[in-house]
């Protein structure tokens, strides 16, 4: 049983790594499924079932981990500051 209920706060995150993805993925699949998911053709589970998500998310998986959980509080803040003000 998941125990975590999705919050407004979650919804708004999800929606934004979507735009990010549709926006500036180098890989088109992930636009195209980002593209989907946000017009509501696919949702986010048909989506990351897709083999196409496999596909394009598999290879790049483990050197986004290590940079991911090479990152202390102070990094990953300062990360999420950067990404979230408007250049």
């Amino acid at each position: 049983m998941n125990s975590h209920q999705q919050t407004p706060d979650d919804d708004r995150l999800v929606e934004r790594l979507l735009e990010h993805l549709r926006n500036e993925s180098c890989d088109l699949r992930l636009r195209d499924l980002a593209d989907d998911v946000l017009n509501g053709r696919l949702s986010l589970a048909e989506a990351m079932a897709t083999s196409t998500a496999a596909e394009a998310i598999s290879p790049r998986l483990p050197d986004f981990l290590n940079w991911f959980h090479g990152l202390d509080d102070n990094a990953l803040a300062e990360y999420v500051d950067q990404r979230e003000t408007p250049t």
